[in-house]
C-alpha cells in the first residue's frame, strides 16, 4: 500500500484495499484491527470497527483478542452495538 501511494498508482493501491477487506477472518482480526488503526485510511478503519463488533462473540474468544491496546480494547467494548452480556455463554 505504501508503495502504491508513494508512486501514485491508484490502482495498486485499490488492489491492495480490496486484498485487505477480503483477508480479514475472526483469527486475524484483532490482527489487522490493531494494525489498520495505527496507519490506515477512514475507509479501511471503519471496515475493521464494524467486522470487530458484528463478529465479536467469536472475536472475544481468540488470544489475540487480548494482546489489544487498552485503548482498543476499551473502545470496542463500550461501543454501543457490541452487546457484551449477549457475547458471553454461561457454563452450569
Amino acid at each position: 500500500m505504501q508503495l502504491a501511494d508513494a508512486f501514485q498508482l491508484e490502482g495498486l493501491r485499490i488492489l491492495c484495499q480490496e486484498f485487505k477487506v477480503t483477508g480479514l477472518t475472526i483469527e486475524n482480526a484483532c490482527v489487522l484491527f490493531q494494525q489498520r488503526h495505527e496507519g490506515a485510511d477512514e475507509a479501511e478503519k471503519h471496515f475493521a470497527w464494524s467486522f470487530m463488533e458484528d463478529n465479536f462473540a467469536q472475536i472475544m474468544k481468540m488470544p489475540s483478542f487480548l494482546e489489544l491496546g487498552f485503548d482498543r480494547l476499551l473502545l470496542l467494548l463500550q461501543s454501543d452495538n457490541v452487546c457484551i452480556l449477549c457475547s458471553v455463554q454461561y457454563e452450569v
